[in-house]
């Protein structure tokens, strides 16, 4: 009698035993899962901070189209403005106004460049 309650206590503790391996399969298959989609996150993110680095690098090197188009705005400004002090001043106000916006424009840009 008590033999067969000794069985029967085995095979409920193995059942117990056998869902908790099952368990615990069914939770590192999860985890593997999600760490599969952490190191996408990981790549992405990686991989989108290499492309941005790129991008800062050439905008501070100068290379960049937005830097290209910037100083040539910059340009259209300063020698623009000069023109038509030019233009006003019939001619007067031209190499005072051209040099000073070189001078300090041109600078401007090589310390960002350089």
């Amino acid at each position: 009698m008590i033999e067969k309650i000794y069985v029967e206590r085995s095979k409920e503790a193995i059942i117990v035993f056998r869902r908790g391996v099952m368990s615990t399969e069914h939770n590192i298959e999860n985890a593997k899962n999600h760490v599969k989609a952490g190191e996408k996150i990981v790549e992405d993110v990686q991989e989108a901070l290499t492309k941005e680095s790129k991008v800062l690098k050439d905008n501070a090197d100068g290379k960049s189209d937005d830097f290209k188009d910037f100083k040539m705005e910059q340009r259209a400004i300063a020698y623009g403005t000069c023109t038509g002090i030019t233009l006003a001043s019939f001619g007067a106000g031209a190499a005072p106004c051209f040099a000073t916006a070189a001078l300090i424009l041109e600078t401007k840009i090589n310390e960002y460049q350089g």
